[in-house]
């Protein structure tokens, strides 16, 4: 598996877990930086348990999620 695998399937579990496009379409890119600082965050947690690998793959899905919400719509919502 690559890492375009991985990140790939990060994505689809959140928008399983979360809803996917219609989720996405509402955020606005404060909600964006917040959650990608929160997993940001956690992979420099010593007591992570996932590890810092894994947070970091959270964080490159969610600014694929980002980037593509943006392409979608032109903008982000306010």
């Amino acid at each position: 598996m690559t890492i375009w695998d991985e990140i790939q399937a990060e994505r689809k579990a959140q928008d399983l877990k979360h809803g996917g496009i219609p989720n996405d379409n509402r955020n606005t890119l404060n909600d964006w930086q917040n959650w990608i600082t929160r997993h940001l965050n956690k992979a420099s947690m010593p007591n992570f348990p996932y590890g810092p690998r894994y947070a970091l793959i959270r964080v490159a899905a969610l600014a694929v999620a980002a980037i593509e919400a943006y392409d979608r719509n032109g903008k982000f919502p306010k």
